[in-house]
């Protein structure tokens, strides 16, 4: 394992992979999907359609999607050993 100081570089989200050792999870059709999700929940909140707690929850949620999905690592796929990405053939 290597214990090396990550310096960070220009691309973030490489950085934070690196940072959290964090392994790819997440397909491509899984990453459009929360994307577009992601997109819908903020767009429902811009416009006015859901307010108040529903907006703060689905916001976090929203963000989460969008996150995981520029990542394409999910912690709760890490925890129960879950993936969406291809098998890589040999």
């Amino acid at each position: 394992m290597d214990l090396r100081p990550i310096e960070p570089s220009a691309n973030l989200i490489c950085f934070v992979k690196k940072a959290f050792i964090m392994k790819n999870n997440v397909g491509i059709i899984d990453r459009v999907l929360r994307i577009v999700l992601g997109i819908v929940i903020g767009v429902l909140i811009y416009l006015g359609t859901l307010s108040g707690t529903a907006a703060i929850v689905l916001g976090i949620v929203g963000g989460i999607f969008v996150l995981t999905a520029l990542t394409g690592s999910c912690g709760l796929y890490s925890v129960f050993g879950f993936s969406t990405c291809p098998v890589k053939k040999k």
